[in-house]
């Protein structure tokens, strides 16, 4: 088998086996599934201490969610950030994460809001 020949058969094969394609994919499960999944398990938190006329009181961890990474620059507007700028500029090519959290007092939702709650690193090539 000639040269040109094997490197035209390895170029075929790592076309449709990229040797990074489990990683991607697992990512992608993290990000879409499990991190719903985490929150789900841990979904209901009680406070040790409540006040005196509360019976009962329960923090709920709703949705979890990960957005397009994007930066926030030094006048306080947001844009999408992408990997070779984040390369450029010596920064976490990350995405924020937020999630939906509400307040129940007696079985009955007082509060509920959705805030950031920390970024996470993106893989390239991720969904």
């Amino acid at each position: 088998m000639s040269d040109d020949r094997a490197k035209l058969l390895l170029a075929k094969f790592f076309d449709s086996n990229s040797m990074v394609r489990s990683n991607i994919e697992s990512f992608n499960a993290f990000i879409k599934r499990e991190l719903q999944e985490i929150v789900d398990e841990n979904k209901n938190i009680e406070p040790t201490i409540i006040p005196t006329n509360v019976d009962k009181f329960v923090i709920r961890l709703d949705k979890i969610w990960v957005t397009k990474p994007e930066i926030t620059e030094a006048d306080g507007s947001r844009r999408v950030l992408y990997p070779n700028e984040a390369r450029l500029r010596k920064i976490s090519y990350a995405s924020p994460v937020y999630m939906e959290i509400s307040a129940h007092i007696n079985d009955v939702q007082r509060e509920s809001f959705q805030t950031q709650i920390g970024t996470i690193p993106i893989m390239l090539k991720s969904d």
